[in-house]
């Protein structure tokens, strides 16, 4: 189950926000959430229920248990445990080569970073938390599985005890769903249907190669947008406290400016998992996170590859924190050109595959049929997938806000404004996904 998926947006979701509203304890609101959080995850592998409890508790005793062992053991033990629980996902998952497995290998590695650096803060004298359920919420929420949120757990731990629900944030957190949900269900998945239309045959024209590459790497942005703010819209209703708005693209230097776009805080998140470790520490958290790449590519996960080669690519980067310079670029450009192509692997000779592909002597046409067509289909939807990572949202929004502030008719016309257009997307993202 993913949160586009139409099962989640109007039976799931409805059902799981009804249960927080009539809890009025936060004991009982993280229960609710461990309990969603559970079923979202393993729904369709029951077996998951196993891979996602096996590690949580082994980090949540030696967190308890840091007084008394060497933190450098705790940490080890709880790294260990991260890059074996990741690959475990990763790997099964692979055997599945679609976006919905894509998306779950990324969450999963997600998942085993947030062990890490729990045991990070714990090794620098934080208090250990005591209560297991608000730890697993930590771990699986679902506000945050798929695109978790980045802030460190002192930070979660202050906003579990005083988050608070209530009709504002739910409406205003819908209202930021349902955007992403037509970002991602509208545009996302019309380059999906080129990108498939693109791998239709084994050994496609250069020109279909060549596609394929550009609407991947647009596509993993796009979804990485939605996704982003449609947790956004998740943590609201839930009562947390979340920012708003589809990040815009905007070129940098540095690869982990791109992703901090999408992933507040997630240089940050990145450099205190593993950059502010002994140089001995570094070494061998660069070592396995290439290992664990390097398996994800034999395996045939390029979605495993291809976040392994974008924590690898911020690791770097989170070295130093110097003023942008040309090598910055040419490092980032290598890097995500690379974490592109091993996200465009199917099977462990796709990248052969895909090179092959590029001999234009082996081909008397550049396009096939069916993926001209489903282009001539798809255009207006990248057309608009680009204006909503443009900068054009931003100003539009900023100057609907200071229309609002200054009158009440003003303000209410443009809330009723606003209600209609997330009713409209809604109707369009809800049609787009039964497609």
């Amino acid at each position: 189950m993913l949160w586009s998926d139409l099962i989640f947006v109007f039976a799931f979701l409805p059902i799981y926000m009804i249960c927080g509203l009539l809890c009025r304890e936060t004991w009982a609101k993280n229960l609710v959430c461990v309990a969603a959080s559970l079923i979202f995850i393993a729904w369709g592998r029951q077996w998951y229920y196993a891979l996602i409890v096996l590690p949580v508790f082994p980090v949540y005793i030696c967190g308890l248990l840091s007084k008394r062992i060497n933190n450098r053991v705790a940490e080890a033990i709880c790294d260990v445990i991260a890059v074996l629980t990741s690959a475990v996902f990763v790997i099964d998952l692979s055997r599945e080569p679609t976006l919905s497995s894509a998306i779950w290998s990324v969450a999963f590695i997600s998942f085993a970073l947030r062990c890490v650096l729990y045991t990070r803060y714990i090794s620098e004298g934080m208090e250990p938390e005591r209560d297991p359920i608000a730890l697993i919420v930590y771990f699986i929420s679902l506000e945050g599985f798929l695109l978790p949120p980045t802030a460190d757990y002192p930070a979660v731990r202050k906003e579990l005890s005083s988050r608070r629900q209530s009709l504002k944030k739910m409406s205003a957190g819908l209202s930021e769903f349902i955007k992403g949900f037509a970002l991602t269900s509208v545009c996302a998945m019309s380059l999906e249907r080129v990108r498939l239309a693109a791998t239709e045959y084994e050994a496609f024209p250069w020109l279909n190669a060549l596609t394929l590459m550009i609407v991947t790497a647009a596509e993993a942005y796009m979804i990485a947008a939605g996704f982003s703010r449609m947790s956004c819209g998740l943590r609201l209703m839930a009562g947390y406290s979340a920012k708003a708005g589809i990040p815009a693209f905007a070129p940098h230097f540095k690869l982990s400016r791109h992703v901090s776009e999408i992933v507040p805080g997630s240089a940050e998140f990145i450099k205190k998992s593993f950059c502010g470790r002994s140089g001995a520490g570094v070494a061998a958290s660069l070592a396995a996170v290439s290992l664990l790449s390097g398996i994800f590519i034999g395996f045939g996960s390029g979605a495993g590859a291809f976040a392994g080669i974008i924590i690898l690519a911020m690791m770097i980067e989170g070295g130093e924190d110097t003023k942008p310079r040309a090598s910055d670029a040419v490092i980032s450009a290598i890097l995500g050109a690379a974490a592109v192509l091993a996200l465009l692997i199917t099977a462990p000779g796709g990248m052969t595959g895909l090179f092959s592909a590029f001999d234009i002597s082996a081909y008397d046409y550049d396009i096939t049929y069916i993926l001209n067509k489903v282009l001539l289909r798809s255009w207006p939807w990248f057309i608009v997938g680009a204006i909503a990572l443009s900068g054009i949202p931003r100003v539009i929004f900023a100057a609907v806000r200071r229309k609002m502030s200054q009158s009440e008719q003003a303000y209410g016309g443009l809330r009723i404004a606003e209600t209609v257009y997330c009713a409209l997307l809604l109707i369009l993202g809800t049609i787009a996904a039964a497609a």
